[in-house]
């Protein structure tokens, strides 16, 4: 994954060069410095350390307005930064405090279990009469989780358990500016492991709707058929139930949102359909005609079996 820098200042106008610094980690074992757009071009200038790279950014006079993904190629994996360009009747516009304002999206706050995609869009965002949005940027700062659509799709997978702030940049063809901000917590929610121990105690204690509830139902094949089974077993068909499991073998696999857990349990239970018999002190039946030995008790004599979820 890519990692995040910082180019500052990240702002310039079209026609000219200007010093800036790109600051972030690892940077010292940069192999080249380029930005997609035709017209910009970068050089470093002066001494690289790990966090900084001293650069010189020029402009053509053609490049339109808009954000322009700069790269830092690294034989680690990228860093990527980003270039404003912007008009000089925009950037006085903002400095007199005359100009009409662009108005993205109003910032809220998200809080989310950690594996489900949290949708944003910024389509919305307002922007002076005559003018057009030209591009986009969001970005999970200090996270290599971004996007240049109006829409972005964060998925919380990716981001261990805490506290993140999203980052929206929007430019208009005049060049002027929004930025807005959203915080975003995500928690740990439950693991594929606790699951599996749910799963097992909603077995247990014969509760088909606790067992149920960690099964998709558009996901999982012939989940209607599956659930009628298990609503049967346990109201109709089972008496007592006791579940000895082994421990859990899981690989989750984060990038793809995914975890596969295996487990193996082993049964000891009692129908309801079942006859009561003779047993003896270890639950043991009495044949039939031998004399009932002392601690012999009436009851139903325990099954045992064997299920593998996965």
């Amino acid at each position: 994954m890519d990692a995040v820098a910082t180019l500052s200042p990240s702002r310039a106008l079209p026609g000219g060069s200007f010093e800036a610094t790109i600051s972030g980690k690892g940077l010292n074992t940069f192999t080249k410095l380029s930005f997609s757009q035709p017209g910009l071009q970068v050089q470093t200038r002066g001494e690289v350390t790990a966090t900084q790279i001293p650069v010189t950014i020029t402009v053509a006079a053609n490049v339109p307005p808009g954000t322009y993904p700069l790269t830092i190629e690294r034989p680690g994996g990228p860093a990527r930064s980003s270039l404003v360009v912007t008009t000089k009747e925009a950037m006085q516009a903002e400095a007199a405090g005359t100009a009409d304002s662009m108005q993205p999206p109003p910032s809220q706050s998200y809080s989310v279990t950690r594996g489900a995609k949290l949708p944003l869009d910024a389509s919305s965002t307002r922007t002076p009469s005559g003018t057009q949005i030209v591009s986009y940027q969001w970005q999970v700062l200090n996270k290599p989780l971004s996007s240049r659509d109006a829409t972005f799709a964060v998925n919380t997978s990716l981001l261990p358990p805490g506290n993140y702030t999203i980052q929206l940049v929007v430019v208009n063809d005049r060049g002027q500016t929004a930025t807005q901000q959203y915080p975003l917590t995500v928690d740990r929610g439950i693991q594929p492991a606790e699951i599996i121990r749910a799963i097992a105690n909603a077995y247990e204690s014969l509760q088909p709707t606790d067992f149920l509830r960690y099964f998709d139902e558009q996901k999982f094949r012939n989940y209607s058929g599956f659930a009628a089974a298990i609503e049967d077993s346990f109201r109709n068909q089972l008496d007592t139930v006791r579940v000895f499991q082994r421990p859990v073998n899981c690989s989750v696999v984060e990038e793809q949102d995914q975890a596969v857990c295996q487990a193996d349990f082993q049964l000891q239970f009692t129908k309801k359909s079942q006859p009561s018999e003779l047993l003896d002190a270890q639950g043991n039946p009495i044949p039939s005609g031998i004399s009932p030995p002392p601690g012999a008790l009436l009851g139903k004599r325990v099954l045992t079996g064997s299920e593998r979820t996965t």
